[in-house]
């Protein structure tokens, strides 16, 4: 009986670290939804990120001063040199596909027609105002932020003539920036530790990045449920985030030893928001998965363990039956 006991012991001593292992290390769970893709250019700093008609990603390199494009369909890379020197930071894509850029050092607006291959600028009024984040509004003008203006920009994009709105708060640090259907901007302040009204419609769900966080999250403002994806690239400091046409979020990743673009695919889709953060969909739990997928794990285990052990007995029984009967 002594080397049933032992048999069982080694059993247990060797299944159980891999059940452990693979309970604290879920890593096919943590990284299996995320997809990365690195840029050509080596330390570009990609920043922002948009999406257009084509279901092509495009994003700026601030440090390289250029424009990106990601072709899904043939997955691969184009970059387009920017012919102004000036810190490419937000990007945004109207209905006739044109790209807006925020050239943040450069004090300007640019566009760039990806038919025509040619780049257009538009000066800010404000001096040293940083443009930073960009959007496209409803009514065609494109909306942007002035990181140390202070100011929210609006540029028509029929005679090139910008206006500007001044923030109450001071030094308010304005960054991200959206428009929601009934025509409002929403802005972030970072210095002003202020977020804009957010009233995203009943069934919404809101993307962002965890900048410091290795993540990207989704917020569902219906059951107040965070939902976090780890990103598989240490540190890659994701910042830029947009959803193209099929619910694919698509996003950036800043550091210079990452340089590359992710993806995630929702599980479930049922309608998405012009490509920008906000997004309709069901997305299954990646920390829910975990714990199933140990569970799982562990009853499979356990099984072996008990059909290992049932055999060791009826092993151990025979064998003594044939040794009474020798004797």
């Amino acid at each position: 009986m002594k080397e049933v006991v032992k048999l069982f012991s080694f059993i247990c001593l060797v299944l159980f670290p891999i059940v452990a292992f693979s309970a604290e290390n879920p890593s096919e769970e943590r990284g299996g939804r995320v997809k990365e893709y690195a840029i050509p250019t080596q330390s570009s700093n990609p920043v922002d990120i948009a999406i257009d008609a084509s279901d092509n990603i495009w994003f700026t390199e601030q440090n390289s001063n250029k424009i990106g494009k990601f072709i899904q369909s043939a997955q691969k890379f184009e970059e387009f040199e920017i012919p102004y020197k000036g810190s490419p930071v937000g990007i945004a894509i109207d209905a006739n596909s044109i790209i807006w850029v925020a050239m943040s050092i450069d004090n300007s607006i640019i566009s760039f027609s990806p038919l025509e291959k040619k780049f257009k600028r538009y000066k800010v009024p404000t001096s040293d105002a940083a443009p930073y984040d960009i959007t496209v509004g409803s009514d065609a003008a494109v909306w942007f932020t002035e990181r140390d203006g202070n100011k929210i920009g609006r540029l028509n994009t029929k005679n090139g003539l910008i206006k500007e709105y001044p923030i109450p708060t001071a030094g308010s640090q304005l960054s991200g920036i959206a428009q929601d259907k009934e025509g409002i901007i929403w802005f972030i302040e970072s210095g002003g530790n202020k977020l804009g009204s957010l009233d995203p419609d009943k069934d919404s769900r809101i993307w962002f990045t965890e900048n410091r966080g290795n993540r990207v999250g989704v917020f569902d403002p219906i059951q107040s449920v965070f939902t976090e994806y780890d990103v598989p690239t240490y540190r890659s400091l994701p910042l830029g985030i947009a959803v193209d046409s099929k619910g694919v979020v698509w996003f950036t990743e800043t550091d210079r030893d990452a340089n590359k673009i992710g993806r995630i695919e929702p599980s479930v889709i049922t309608h998405t928001d012009n490509g920008k953060a906000m997004v309709t969909t069901e997305v299954s739990n990646s920390r829910s998965l975990q714990t199933i997928k140990t569970i799982e794990i562990i009853k499979i285990i356990a099984t072996i363990i008990v059909v290992l052990f049932a055999c060791v007995m009826i092993w151990y029984i025979l064998r003594k039956k044939r040794g009474s009967s020798n004797e």
